[in-house]
């Protein structure tokens, strides 16, 4: 029983410090990750834009 016990408390303990969170350091920004949002949001209008022009056009075509 004994063995038991300390088998799970010593399981619980490696996977706790295998799943800790990593200390976060205070940076002046946020590097090449500001690149890539920045591209991923213009993307992201494109996207939009181009499927309400799609949409657009097909409402149009649909009730002529």
């Amino acid at each position: 029983m004994l063995n038991i016990i300390i088998k799970i408390r010593l399981g619980a303990r490696k996977f706790i410090r295998l799943l800790r969170q990593p200390v976060a350091e205070r940076v002046k920004n946020i590097g090449i990750w500001y690149r890539i949002l920045n591209s991923v949001g213009k993307i992201s209008v494109i996207t939009n834009v181009t499927e309400w022009i799609s949409e657009l056009y097909s409402v149009r075509f649909q009730y002529q």
